[in-house]
């Protein structure tokens, strides 16, 4: 993963070749970010080595497509969701007996260029019970888990317009996550945040002069 210090010098590799990144916010938004924030810029390499487990091979792109597809992996879903700062809030499974499967609906949330969060859901159903091609039933031991994991993967493929699948040409470019966070150089952020320390570190400890207080109190 590589960051860049300035956002002068991303957007001037950027420029000279768009087509060579796979942006995952548009280029546009990081330049209507509010001068207290700053971005933060995240660039995510994924190993098209399918033994890295960052990609697989995905049969079933459909016949439009030429030459191999291959989909993102939960493995280099979740780097791409580290990059961005992504916050896994919830993640709530049912099972329906009649159905016989379990449903799970994730929620994440991501920055929004304004500074503020956006919030994506998925949901996600797995069968308990799976039928061979003899067909005989057998019961998936793991279909509660597949569910939580496929719903988190749809939202994080929801939230940041991650596609289906790609051509490895596309894989091997790099993806670009873009978020904001105050920007502590900016002296009315700066001492804001000094205060909020300041309050956080006296509702845990309590402050200086009640620390003394306490102090004289125990040695009369």
């Amino acid at each position: 993963m590589k960051k860049y210090i300035s956002i002068d010098d991303f957007i001037k590799e950027y420029e000279q070749s768009p087509e060579s990144y796979n942006m995952l916010v548009p280029v546009q938004s990081i330049q209507e970010i509010p001068m207290i924030y700053k971005p933060i810029i995240n660039l995510v390499l994924l190993s098209t080595d399918l033994k890295e487990s960052h990609i697989y091979e995905q049969k079933n792109a459909g016949p439009e497509y030429k030459g191999t597809r291959y989909s993102i992996t939960r493995r280099g879903l979740l780097l791409i969701a580290a990059a961005a700062d992504c916050h896994l809030l919830d993640t709530q499974t049912s099972y329906d007996a009649e159905q016989k499967a379990y449903t799970s609906v994730a929620k994440i949330k991501v920055h929004d260029p304004s500074g503020g969060w956006r919030v994506y859901s998925a949901s996600k159903t797995s069968a308990a019970e799976k039928s061979t091609r003899k067909g005989t039933t057998y019961r998936d031991d793991n279909a509660a888990e597949k569910a939580e994991s496929g719903a988190q993967n749809r939202a994080i493929r929801a939230a940041f317009n991650i596609k289906g699948h790609y051509s490895i040409e596309e894989l091997e470019m790099p993806f670009v996550a873009i978020y904001p966070i105050l920007n502590d150089a900016e002296p009315d952020v700066r001492e804001a945040l000094i205060k909020g320390a300041v309050m956080g570190s006296n509702l845990l400890f309590g402050s200086a002069n009640k620390a003394k207080e306490l102090g004289k109190g125990a040695e009369e």
